[in-house]
């Protein structure tokens, strides 16, 4: 595949210790206002205070964006700045299905098989793409959901792992659907409607706290500019990380 004008930004090599990460998330696009943005929600083990979306996120000039989950470890210099590449080219051609692919192929990364990505991408003039990539080797309690909204105004990828329930993310989508207001407000929405129904979200959470998720974050993007980026954590595990979210994001608009 050849990319044309690419700077290549080289990010530092990424670890985390809480390896494997069973999780429920969203990435989307409004056409309309040019927003991007990504929210998820998972069972955090470790009590170290990371900010899990620095290493989940990846979002490039307003032109899409990328949430990567299940064994989030392990990625080289090399992976990184080819996906923040990738995702800046405005041609067609760079669908959101090609960068997964292309992202996922063995030579990009020996550790494809317990990957997952859910990406959504712009392309000019005026088109959009959605796409999730799911390892072979991805816990078996996986699934994925994309689609559009409002006469294509809207373009989401919603993929899970380790959930309880797989329909978890037919729940996210109807909400989403149902919900008003900005791309934000939707999917804040849609996520606080998770815990409504104790078999839906994490596995993990649901069977040791009844919870859906205990960590969570939102970040929203204006073409290039980061205009919200909230991360929750219950430290208790007796409030479900989407309703602190929820909060969070609530108090952040008054």
């Amino acid at each position: 595949m050849k990319i044309k004008n690419i700077f290549f930004i080289l990010i530092p090599f990424l670890m985390i210790s809480n390896k494997g990460h069973g999780t429920f998330s969203m990435v989307a696009l409004d056409l309309k206002t040019n927003e991007a943005a990504s929210i998820l929600a998972t069972c955090f083990i470790s009590k170290e205070d990371v900010k899990i979306a620095d290493f989940v996120v990846v979002h490039s000039n307003g032109n899409g964006i990328m949430n990567r989950q299940s064994d989030i470890n392990l990625f080289s210099k090399i992976w990184l700045a080819t996906s923040f590449a990738l995702m800046s080219q405005e041609d067609e051609i760079y669908s959101a299905k090609v960068i997964n692919t292309f992202l996922a192929k063995p030579f990009n990364d020996p550790n494809f098989p317990v990957r997952q990505f859910a990406t959504v991408k712009k392309y000019k003039p005026s088109g959009s793409s959605a796409h999730v990539y799911t390892g072979i080797h991805v816990y078996p309690e996986s699934n994925s959901i994309t689609g559009v909204a409002f006469e294509n105004r809207f373009t989401y990828a919603i993929a899970g792992n380790l959930l309880k329930n797989k329909d978890t993310l037919k729940k996210i989508e109807s909400k989403f659907k149902e919900a008003n207001g900005s791309l934000s407000d939707k999917m804040i929405s849609a996520f606080e409607s998770v815990p409504d129904d104790i078999s839906y979200g994490d596995k993990r959470c649901i069977e040791n706290y009844n919870l859906s998720s205990n960590k969570a974050f939102l970040r929203t993007f204006h073409n290039e500019n980061l205009i919200i980026n909230i991360e929750v954590f219950s430290d208790n595990n007796k409030t479900d990380a989407t309703y602190l979210l929820s909060e969070k994001y609530h108090e952040s608009k008054d």
